[in-house]
């Protein structure tokens, strides 16, 4: 049986740039600003079952510890 080598790249993406794309996501998706976004999502009043709420929350967590 044969072996596949891959190489595998890492990309940096500053917490600048993720607030970038979580911005135009929220205003995209739910109408409201990436800050309003974050602020709801730590206060836990969005729904996280939510597929629009869901995908934007991907983000959302790389900006928190």
């Amino acid at each position: 049986m044969a072996t596949a080598e891959h190489e595998v790249t890492y990309e940096r993406v500053t917490p600048e740039e993720i607030m970038v794309q979580l911005d135009r996501l929220a205003r995209d998706r739910l109408g409201m600003s990436g800050e309003e976004f974050l602020a709801q999502w730590r206060a836990r009043a969005l729904d996280a079952f939510s597929p629009a709420v869901s995908r934007i929350a991907v983000l959302a967590r790389l900006l928190t510890d």
